[in-house]
């Protein structure tokens, strides 16, 4: 702890009340909390010190927090994932996973299901878990994470996230998100219980890129269709030119 603060200090960041909540695989995960209202800004602050003190991450609440730790250690860790990644074959195979289970006129009614007209909407330029789901005013307290990582992308295998109903497992996140990262520039703000939101740098500026891109989405996390927005075409709108993403897995 002593050396972390020190390191917080030797950048003239201002002295916080951090605790260690948990020990990853990767070391000694520091946290602090404030007010909802207050989290990206901080977020935003701390990130340029990320080679020095470690990458920050905003964890979400309490209750977020606590089941985190509780789901660190439960998946076997895998190896190798990030080097071998070849994007069309791990997305070509989540989005027909579950084909062979579903009769052909079952299935040719969900591929329809999924497809509409290109919406009128703004793109994507905020982000969600500051926020109450109901009333839409900050919430009362998050969770802001320093993770022992080099990069960005290694948040998942640091918190030792997913593995859990169609969640990916924490070396598949890391993957696509380092894919993402070279592609669209985009790296985690939020990594909470359900719930992972990015900055995007270099979002796409044309319909065809965003409609690739919203497919590549949908195969990461089905339910930000099926359950949220409606149809790819939707999410591809709210992509095209969108500086946030967000991903919520039930």
């Amino acid at each position: 702890m002593e050396d972390f603060r020190a390191r917080v200090r030797g950048v003239g960041l201002t002295e916080l009340e951090w605790v260690q909540v948990a020990t990853g695989p990767r070391g000694p995960i520091f946290a602090f909390w404030l007010p909802g209202k207050d989290a990206i800004d901080r977020w935003r602050a701390l990130r340029p010190h990320a080679s020095t003190i470690g990458y920050p991450l905003i964890l979400g609440s309490d209750e977020d927090l606590d089941r985190l730790r509780y789901n660190m250690g439960l998946s076997p860790s895998e190896i190798g994932i990030v080097d071998a990644f070849d994007p069309a074959t791990w997305f070509a195979g989540r989005l027909t996973a579950g084909d062979e289970l579903m009769e052909p006129e079952e299935l040719a009614k969900f591929e329809q299901s999924i497809h509409g007209p290109w919406p009128d909407t703004s793109p994507s330029n905020s982000f969600h878990v500051p926020f109450d789901l109901l009333t839409h005013k900050p919430v009362k307290k998050l969770w802001i994470g320093i993770l022992p990582i080099e990069q960005p992308w290694e948040a998942a295998p640091a918190l030792e996230y997913g593995s859990w109903n169609e969640c990916p497992s924490p070396e598949e996140h890391a993957a696509v998100m380092h894919y993402w990262s070279e592609r669209w520039g985009a790296e985690p703000v939020v990594i909470a219980s359900d719930t992972v939101e990015m900055l995007v740098r270099k979002p796409p500026h044309t319909r065809d890129e965003a409609l690739v891109l919203a497919n590549e989405q949908f195969a990461y996390c089905g339910d930000i269709v099926t359950q949220g927005v409606g149809t790819i075409e939707a999410l591809a709108a709210i992509l095209l030119k969108g500086q946030t993403w967000f991903f919520w897995w039930d």
